[in-house]
């Protein structure tokens, strides 16, 4: 809930402001948290996106990353330092612990 008196977002910080729809954000961050960043599940829909990708990844004459790049990011290994297995972890750890402080 960071930048809740942020002036330019001014309608986040009045929803976010009502208890009632504070407590259904946060239990909703929750639950993406829970479901849909669980690496049994996310890591599955990533292994799909790397077969479709890999292939044109290493033929791509202009790349931002390498192919070694690609694979490390994408790789399936648990901490993994700049990888989308990390982050997710990372994430779903981090708001899965949220603490409200008052």
């Amino acid at each position: 809930l960071v930048g809740l008196t942020d002036a330019r977002k001014p309608l986040r910080s009045k929803l976010l402001a009502v208890p009632s729809l504070r407590a259904r954000y946060l239990a909703y961050v929750r639950a993406i948290a829970q479901d849909s960043l669980d690496w049994q599940r996310l890591g599955l829909v990533v292994a799909q996106y790397r077969a479709l990708m890999e292939k044109e990844v290493e033929m791509e004459t202009r790349k931002l990353i390498t192919l070694d790049a690609f694979r490390r990011a994408t790789d399936d290994a648990a901490n993994v330092a700049g990888g989308l297995r990390d982050f997710a972890d990372g994430r779903r750890a981090y708001l899965l612990n949220y603490v409200e402080r008052k």
